[in-house]
């Protein structure tokens, strides 16, 4: 008897061309084999498969420079589940774009990673303008089918099992071309696809709402600030009076962003205060020997700096600890309103700690900020100001640390923090910008969960059916009854942190998003 269950005698009469053990390793096997019973199709009958060769990007590259910054190429490091960030890529020039139809890439194709950062899919947008095929980037044109409904289910649990099954490994994992048109993906109907692909499009309506409210509520902070991005961009030398001179010596401290920084506020006579006045801070160096022995499945959460980012807690990703050394620290357990602030590796970061569904503590890379009973400012407002670029700089004079930046509480207090006449306002829009990205990620998982739970027989097709149809008829209540199922975990397990806790926040900021942002006077 095997006492290996990684490990599994596979039938001759199911040994392909391929003897590595990753292919028929019994997990990816079992999930192959769910897919295919389930009903599919081979990618390559449903879509078009498309990718730029080697020579092919290397020679149009040399010949056009990146410094046209015209049209963006999407590469591996770009393309996220449902999401492409353009953050960092290369360009190339327009009329290369143009000339290069087979490789250029419109709305409603799905780009797929497939080699490096691999098995990662998402529909190209309507809101991106001009893009291009970069390399370890296939291009799927779909046929007929959902592109969104595909990529759901690319990115799903079994899609992920089956590209990874096809990997092969040299420098590096990649999947080629000819393996991915074998890829089976389940086969359903028209009603079906759409309700799925459906919640990854009400995701990227919310991503759109969210960049306008991070826009609006920037233009508001600029205009009271009279910010100038000049001070950002100053001389990387300067010369500073004694009564500039604080109790460090050293020219981190003394930066010259910081000095102009702080010159700009004394020109402008912006209202500030030393967050000290704001907030208690209590943070944590070590905890009592905390290791990941004591990492549960099950128990209050901890919070790292590693798992809030844009002012989104990614709640899916928190690890639980032991429930006696969570009540060891109780200074740093964290409830609504709180503000975690991270303090070692990338530091600076801050994030309001929403309605829990679990008890929280913060980790030691994070310190926690409370608002002082006797202050009054919105932690919504404290949130984005802590992020903004006023005060970054200040974070970063201030960090200490060669192997990694470090901030210590002694210095999170002194940060100067601006007081503006339109706090309420900046702390509504940035509310509404960290609820519009929650609530688009979980959108996006959440399509990923209902093909898992097709596949798994935990829900029909005939209920996804009748819920689009009653969705078309404008009733939602079929609809709330599968969302309500949704957990971190999967459908129905109880075990799992509701995925959608306030189902009428997610249909009142759907509402809300197809509305035009305007300023309330």
């Amino acid at each position: 008897m095997n006492s290996n269950p990684s490990i599994v005698n596979v039938a001759s009469s199911f040994v392909e061309e391929r003897v590595d053990a990753c292919y028929y390793k019994s997990m990816h096997l079992e999930n192959y084999a769910r897919v295919i019973s389930f009903g599919s199709s081979p990618l390559g009958r449903i879509a078009d498969v498309t990718k730029l060769s080697g020579f092919e990007f290397t020679k149009y590259f040399t010949e056009n420079d990146n410094f046209s910054r015209e049209v963006p190429c999407v590469m591996s490091q770009n393309v996220q589940e449902n999401n492409l960030d353009l953050t960092n890529t290369i360009f190339i020039s327009r009329n290369t774009h143009f000339a290069l139809k087979r490789s250029s890439l419109s709305h409603g194709e799905i780009v797929l990673s497939y080699t490096g950062q691999y098995r990662r899919a998402a529909v190209v947008p309507a809101n991106k303008g001009l893009l291009h095929l970069g390399p370890n980037v296939c291009k799927i044109t779909i046929h007929k089918d959902d592109p969104f409904f595909i990529t759901s289910f690319l990115n799903s649990y079994y899609g992920q099992s089956i590209l990874d099954r096809e990997k092969t490994i040299s420098a590096q994992p990649t999947v080629n071309m000819a393996r991915i048109r074998t890829v089976p993906v389940i086969t359903i109907e028209d009603f079906s696809q759409k309700y799925i692909g459906n919640k990854v499009r009400q995701a990227e309506t919310l991503r759109a709402w969210e960049r306008k409210c991070k826009n609006k509520a920037e233009n508001l902070v600029t205009g009271e600030l009279k910010w100038d991005n000049n001070i950002q961009n100053t001389s990387t030398f300067n010369r500073i009076s004694s009564e500039e001179l604080q109790i460090r010596l050293d020219l981190k401290f003394n930066s010259p962003q910081r000095i102009a920084l702080l010159r700009h506020f004394r020109k402008h006579d912006v209202i500030r205060e030393e967050l000290s006045k704001l907030v208690s801070i209590s943070a944590m160096i070590g905890w009592k020997g905390l290791t990941t022995e004591y990492y549960q499945k099950t128990g209050p959460w901890l919070l790292r700096g590693i798992e809030f980012n844009d002012g989104v807690i990614e709640t899916d990703k928190l690890v639980c600890i032991a429930e006696h050394k969570y009540l060891e620290q109780p200074q740093i357990h964290v409830r609504e309103g709180d503000i975690a602030f991270s303090k070692d590796g990338t530091i600076g970061k801050a994030v309001v700690i929403p309605a829990l569904t679990n008890r929280m503590a913060v980790g030691s890379t994070v310190a926690r900020l409370r608002i002082l009973d006797n202050v009054e400012i919105n932690p919504y407002y404290l949130q984005f100001i802590l992020n903004h670029k006023s005060v970054q700089i200040q974070v970063k004079s201030f960090a200490t640390g060669v192997a990694q930046p470090h901030i210590t509480q002694e210095w999170i207090a002194q940060l100067i923090i601006p007081r503006l006449l339109k706090e309420e306002k900046v702390a509504d829009l940035c509310l509404s910008q960290s609820i519009s990205k929650k609530i688009s990620s979980s959108l996006i998982l959440s399509a990923k969960l209902l093909v898992e739970a097709l596949i798994e027989n935990k829900l029909t097709e005939q209920e996804i059916i009748n819920a689009q149809q009653a969705l078309e008829r404008g009733d939602n209540t079929l609809d709330r009854q599968i969302l309500s199922r949704l957990t971190l975990k999967g459908i129905d397990d109880k075990a799992g942190a509701p995925l959608f806790p306030d189902l009428d926040q997610l249909y009142e900021l759907l509402e809300k998003a197809e509305e035009p942002l305007e300023e309330k006077p």
